[in-house]
């Protein structure tokens, strides 16, 4: 699933021979205009979002004003799926092998912004209909091959935060693995550094004992190695005393 209101404009009116051959390609589209001129599309009869009306915004519905929604056209297989109500088409699908591609896919990209529409309803409705296209509408969450909902490895923070000396350090992993927490002053200089094992996915936490440092803001980062990847993020942490 793919939208956006210069994704034509970028890839196939200004870009390369090689950003032209992957838009039409995998995109399968191909750009027709800049400005729809409008702030509606409507489901094109007989595709997976008949009946649908979608409003996006032009600034005045609490996102921000899509000035050139992109006027696109079907092409290597897709089907117009959403239309301007001026006429242009708005968005395709697109269901079969793509190049090189040994199984087959499906794909939905629209000419404006998926975060734009309004009502919530609205936005509802018609991610339920790309969910059911692609053959998902009885799928409660994605789940890994033993049954079990996936993780991705996320460093939630510290709390309390501001804290006085105590502060815990909430993560979550996809894998049993080591964890390394590193601690340091606003100069650079590393100040703690512990490493722990994480003995299965899920969430974790470590306590963290700040009271042989002075009060101040300290950028801590969590390093994450399993058998498969290394993961890194960071954050900050206010010690107070």
């Amino acid at each position: 699933f793919v939208s956006g209101s210069e994704i034509g404009w970028d890839l196939d009116h200004l870009g390369t021979n090689y950003d032209l051959n992957f838009y039409r390609t995998y995109l399968k589209a191909q750009y027709v205009e800049d400005d729809a001129a409008t702030y509606t599309a409507k489901g094109q009869e007989g595709s997976p979002f008949a009946g649908l009306t979608l409003h996006f915004d032009d600034g005045t519905h609490g996102t921000y004003n899509v000035k050139y929604p992109d006027v696109i056209k079907p092409l290597n297989g897709s089907l117009t799926g959403l239309t301007y109500d001026n006429g242009g088409a708005a968005g395709i699908y697109f269901s079969g092998k793509f190049p090189d591609g040994v199984k087959e896919g499906k794909l939905v990209y629209m000419g404006f912004p998926f975060e734009t529409i309004y009502s919530a309803a609205e936005r509802n409705a018609l991610m339920s209909n790309i969910v059911d296209f692609f053959g998902l509408k009885n799928l409660s969450a994605l789940k890994n091959s033993d049954g079990q909902t996936p993780y991705r490895f996320k460093l939630t923070g510290n709390y309390p935060n501001p804290f006085n000396n105590q502060t815990t350090i909430k993560f979550q992993t996809p894998a049993a693995g080591k964890l390394t927490l590193q601690v340091f002053n606003i100069p650079g200089q590393r100040v703690f550094s512990e490493t722990i094992s994480v003995q299965s996915r899920g969430q974790h936490k470590i306590h963290f004992d700040g009271s042989r440092l002075a009060s101040g803001v300290y950028p801590y980062r969590v390093i994450f190695k399993s058998a498969k990847r290394i993961s890194v993020q960071s954050k900050k942490m206010i010690l107070l005393k």
